[in-house]
């Protein structure tokens, strides 16, 4: 899976540390050379997987889930501009219990 594949969820699964915590990974495997255009596709992404949220799709395969963490891998180190939008999504989606984790490979 890809960060390209707007539609799917590149991955999924129950924290180690807290059974009711939800893992929902993203592959983001774009340089930022064209950062409007990824930034775009991120948001795009993040849009997706927050409709997943709020739809209860993950109640098909999860019961009893009471916060979800996304978990961004990033190939290329986040610029500027794409670490104050992760920053300022995130502050917003802690209020519903989804918060955001960045990894940088």
């Amino acid at each position: 899976m890809s960060i390209t594949d707007l539609e799917k969820i590149d991955g999924a699964g129950i924290d180690n540390e807290k059974s009711d915590r939800l893992n929902l990974m993203i592959a983001d495997n774009l340089d930022w050379v064209e950062s409007d255009v990824h930034l775009e596709i991120l948001t795009d992404k993040l849009n997706n997987y927050y409709n997943y949220i709020k739809s209860r799709q993950y109640l098909s395969n999860w019961s009893g889930i009471k916060e979800f963490m996304i978990i961004i891998y990033f190939k290329y180190t986040p610029n500027d501009a794409a670490n104050t939008y992760l920053k300022k999504v995130s502050e917003q989606l802690k209020e519903e219990n989804i918060f955001i984790k960045l990894v940088i490979n």
